[in-house]
């Protein structure tokens, strides 16, 4: 009997069958996951089973289960930026360890999902986890937010104005949900959710029930305004834009460009969006290349927590602009050599942007190397003549994540972690949801 080809042929189909269930539910969990704090051990096991089950499936089927992206030559490019920086590295045992962690994982998740998840069904599962996993996270920072400031507004009720209460109790405090105290990696994950709440929204899919899909955009609306992060807002008026020109055309950008704007202005005229010293309004920072990092920090206020971000970010400026191809080794925790006098120095060990952070890590090189990938993958993220229904709008909703996520990052070192972990996760799910995906 086990010498019967068709019986081993329905053995091998069986148990590639329960393998692949074992990566659906691994990934599926990945993603509810990743975005709490302290779950390192539970996403590196979940990532390791996914691995070793799909070992299994080309173990069961070959090369059916290996599928090229066609973004292999910019990892590989990518890659070797990487290593070349290693050369140079002024902490080689940091260095190796990010490598691992922020680069040759991130890759392997990113294929393990484009490679195993080509049925439209199964995808399903990962995509209703995300609506899930959206709904718990707006909850989660909105409790933790009303926890935490709840008790301090209280007090003040009827003895000091709504306006007082709001710019020196509300706004001071940022709520990070389950994720962060400071609230911008919760802002993060926040816009990333509303990428793709807004594109069901508008889009109308029919595969999630309309109030389940509002009650996620409403949670996450109102925990992203909690968060105040203003990089994550600034990421939410982009994506709010792609969506209205995407699924709308011009019509829906005259539509959202408005109420946003005014909305803006608004809040830029009361100080909510940046406050900034008077010399800044009157000088402006077209001189800013010209001064020092600390002359830069002194511009927007000796206690402004922007004041030390601009100072650490010119800093990190200054040593790119001196050598721009020097590489520094690859790495967010570097420990540097820094100039220990500047508060901004104390305070912040990294430039507050993932972009410069890359051009001091890798050299500018590196920096081009890693646009290059991230263009490679938003073309392939583009949905193919034909892709109608929800995986045109997965596809289109995951373009627009990754643009909020670059503006995220633009004003944040979060290119690492978890962050980058769900980023490749839903770009490879978005990616053969752009090529169509087979019933």
């Amino acid at each position: 009997m086990t010498d019967n080809p068709a019986a081993k042929a329905l053995t091998s189909e069986i148990w590639d069958t329960r393998l692949k269930w074992v990566i659906l539910a691994a990934i599926g969990l990945l993603v509810v996951v990743l975005p709490i704090r302290s779950t390192t051990t539970i996403r590196d096991s979940l990532i390791i089973l996914a691995t070793v089950a799909w070992a299994g499936r080309i173990r069961l089927r070959g090369k059916e289960v290996i599928a090229p992206s066609g973004l292999e030559a910019p990892f590989i490019i990518f890659t070797l930026t990487v290593l070349i920086s290693l050369i140079f590295s002024i902490n080689l045992p940091v260095s190796l360890k990010e490598l691992r962690g922020e680069l040759f994982k991130n890759i392997l998740l990113f294929y393990l999902v484009f490679c195993n998840f080509k049925e439209e069904g199964d995808a399903r599962p990962v995509v209703w986890a995300l609506v899930v996993c959206s709904i718990a996270f707006g909850v989660g920072t909105i409790v933790v937010f009303i926890l935490k400031a709840g008790p301090k507004v209280m007090p003040l009720l009827g003895k000091k104005s709504l306006t007082y209460i709001f710019e020196h109790v509300v706004v001071p405090y940022r709520s990070g949900g389950y994720r962060d105290s400071g609230g911008l990696v919760a802002g993060l994950y926040h816009s990333l959710f509303l990428a793709y709440l807004g594109a069901y929204l508008v889009a109308r899919a029919r595969e999630f029930p309309r109030a389940l899909v509002l009650l996620a955009l409403v949670l996450n609306l109102a925990a992203i305004a909690l968060t105040f992060s203003r990089a994550a807002w600034l990421a939410l008026v982009l994506e709010i834009f792609l969506l209205g020109f995407l699924f709308y055309g011009r019509r829906g950008i005259i539509c959202v460009a408005l109420p946003l704007l005014l909305i803006g202005a608004a809040f830029f005229k009361a100080g909510w969006i940046v406050r900034v010293d008077e010399s800044v309004r009157t000088e402006g920072l077209k001189n800013i290349l010209r001064l020092s990092p600390k002359e830069v920090e002194g511009l927007f206020g000796p206690q402004s927590s922007l004041g030390h971000r601009m100072g650490s970010l010119k800093y990190n400026l200054d040593i790119v602009l001196k050598n721009p191809l020097k590489p520094h080794g690859f790495g967010r925790d570097m420990d540097r050599k820094r100039d220990t006098e500047n508060a901004f120095i104390q305070r912040y060990t990294d430039p507050h942007n993932s972009f410069l952070g890359l051009a001091y890590q890798l050299g500018v090189q590196g920096l081009l190397a890693f646009c290059y990938l991230v263009f490679a993958l938003l073309r392939r993220l583009w949905p193919k003549q034909g892709v109608e229904g929800w995986p045109r709008t997965f596809a289109l909703a995951t373009w627009v994540m990754v643009a909020g996520f670059m503006v995220n990052i633009f004003f944040g070192s979060f290119w690492g972690d978890d962050q980058a972990l769900m980023f490749w996760l839903l770009g490879g799910l978005g990616m053969n949801a752009a090529g169509g995906f087979t019933r």
